[in-house]
């Protein structure tokens, strides 16, 4: 105190302002590095594990329509009008592999030789699921149960693993996904703890300081 004292005035009021200043940048500094974190995650979040997620529920579902459209034709026989199952079964296996290969090449440039080597499993899984799958509705219509119902036994082994395929993938990535909003969660609730601190303590700071100053020049 007896040093602050010997300062003029002038040299008094910048002291106290400049670390008082000083205090802001350093705080200022540690929120800013927090909420980049943030940012970066929810982008990740936003740009990689959401599309990827959404990507592989649709693939499901276009798994889940070939399935249903090829049981159709085979309940149906083919009858007229009701004879657009292969037809439509096509569009959904089409649209799968699409998904299934962009899949491939996304995971492929993050270097997750795992989960790439599991998609190429499920692109194989879903050609030997759909090939099977038209047989099996081929021999309903040529033969009706007689001839479909043991085609449907021989089905059935590839629908199971394809379907433990794709909903291994799609729990992951609802993992995944569940793990980077909680991440982004807890990071919001720290940034405001730090925000909150930084505020106290410089405002106790800026009056301590301000105490100390006022009482030098008094």
């Amino acid at each position: 105190m007896g040093k602050l004292n010997d300062l003029s005035i002038r040299l008094k009021l910048f002291f106290g302002f400049g670390i008082v200043c000083i205090f802001f940048v350093i705080v200022g500094i540690v929120i800013n590095s927090f909420n980049n974190k943030t940012i970066r995650e929810l982008g990740a979040a936003k740009s990689e594990v959401l599309p990827h997620t959404l990507n592989f529920i649709e693939t499901k579902r276009d798994i889940e329509q070939i399935q249903q459209w090829l049981t159709d034709i085979s309940a149906t026989r083919a009858a007229e009008g009701y004879d657009d199952g292969y037809a439509e079964a096509e569009n959904y296996y089409k649209d799968a592999i699409r998904r299934i290969e962009h899949s491939i090449v996304e995971h492929d440039k993050y270097g997750e030789t795992e989960m790439v080597a599991l998609l190429n499993d499920m692109k194989k899984s879903l050609d030997d699921y759909y090939t099977m799958g038209k047989k099996m509705a081929q021999a309903y219509i040529e033969g009706g149960p007689e001839k479909g119902n043991p085609m449907m036994e021989e089905f059935d082994p590839f629908a199971e693993k394809l379907s433990g395929i794709i909903d291994q993938i799609v729990d992951e990535h609802k993992e995944e996904l569940m793990n980077s909003f909680a991440s982004i969660e807890a990071h919001s609730t720290s940034n405001t703890k730090t925000i909150t601190i930084g505020i106290i303590a410089v405002l106790v700071f800026s009056v301590l300081t301000a105490y100390g100053i006022s009482h030098s020049i008094a």
